[in-house]
């Protein structure tokens, strides 16, 4: 009896190793994320939505790091009837550290960089489609859960972003540069596979 759960206990720790990505293993996953706003002009206040939707598929070429692509569609509302569609697609960068010995939490962050445009379709007689095309970077710190046979959950609460986008609209010219930093503004909760 001895014997057989000494070999359940080995069969489990190596189990739980090798279920921590590997060197030379494909990452399958991706993000939800919801954030909601409230922002106050004088006396009134307008409220808006953001979804967000980000698989990605990297190549583990190292113990810690993790190369690929990466893309999300997102969905933002407001109160006043305005929607804000965007799409980004580019490459990351992941350098992850196992917070424990069994390497069930890792503490990992992303370094991403592509190319990204928006449509903002406004509910106004007096004003057309807004299109904008561009570049992004963000970085964004997360905390992996390792669940079993190389399935876990990445949990994330925001980080830091930069876009520069132009408007593709003739009629209307502007560009836009946006920096983010919303540690503590979002939550996102993903899923991940390394094959």
């Amino acid at each position: 009896m001895k014997k057989l759960t000494l070999i359940f206990i080995a069969h489990a720790m190596l189990s739980i190793s090798s279920a921590f990505a590997q060197k030379g293993s494909l990452l399958v996953g991706g993000n939800i994320q919801y954030s909601s706003n409230k922002i106050q002009t004088g006396n009134n206040h307008v409220r808006s939505s953001n979804f967000e939707l980000s698989p990605l598929i990297g190549y583990q070429f190292h113990q810690n790091m993790t190369a690929g692509i990466k893309s999300s569609y997102s969905v933002e509302n407001t109160e006043v009837n305005d929607r804000i569609t965007a799409l980004k697609i580019g490459g990351f960068f992941r350098y992850a550290r196992p917070l424990d010995k069994k390497n069930l939490f890792s503490v990992y962050g992303d370094l991403a960089a592509g190319y990204k445009s928006s449509e903002t379709n406004l509910n106004s007689n007096e004003s057309s489609d807004i299109l904008f095309d561009g570049f992004f970077i963000e970085l964004t710190p997360a905390i992996f859960i390792n669940l079993k046979r190389g399935f876990g959950l990445n949990f994330n609460i925001g980080g830091l972003s930069y876009e520069h986008l132009e408007n593709t609209n003739s009629t209307i010219a502007n560009n836009t540069k946006n920096f983010d930093f919303n540690f503590g503004k979002t939550f996102s909760i993903g899923i991940s596979k390394n094959f």
